[in-house]
């Protein structure tokens, strides 16, 4: 089922994310950089952070209490100037990641997640056109 995100998944979102990570790393990637990016961007102190910003939106893919996978929306301007120059209808949302786990690959749950982020009124976003980039 996917649902908006809350505070109470940031315990199973840090490990969803650290259990894919491996799979986004280039193969010769040290085991402490690893480490560091998760402790810096990953962890679940990171997600209840993510999770209370008014710009961030998560959406999971909950069954049976486990989260199979999610989706992370941000909200604002392109951090990257490159990208800002580029895209003309404001307001504008990022789908900055979108995380399944490795035995759920091929059951349809990416494809889910990935159409409810595109789908404002799926995601709570109100009724307003976004400019989408990634």
């Amino acid at each position: 089922m996917i649902r908006l995100a809350t505070a109470a998944d940031a315990p199973a979102l840090a490990e969803l994310a650290a259990a894919t990570l491996p799979l986004v790393l280039p193969p010769d990637t040290a085991d402490e950089a690893a480490a560091d990016f998760i402790d810096r961007h990953l962890s679940e102190s990171r997600f209840v952070e993510n999770l209370a910003d008014d710009e961030r939106v998560a959406l999971v893919d909950a069954e049976g209490g486990r989260l199979l996978g999610y989706t992370m929306l941000v909200f604002g301007e392109p951090y990257q100037a490159d990208t800002a120059a580029a895209i003309t209808i404001r307001s504008t949302v990022e789908l900055s990641g979108c995380y399944v786990l490795p035995n759920h690959h091929g059951s349809g749950t990416a494809r889910l997640l990935i159409a409810a982020s595109l789908n404002e009124d799926n995601a709570g976003l109100g009724d307003h056109r976004y400019s989408r980039w990634r």
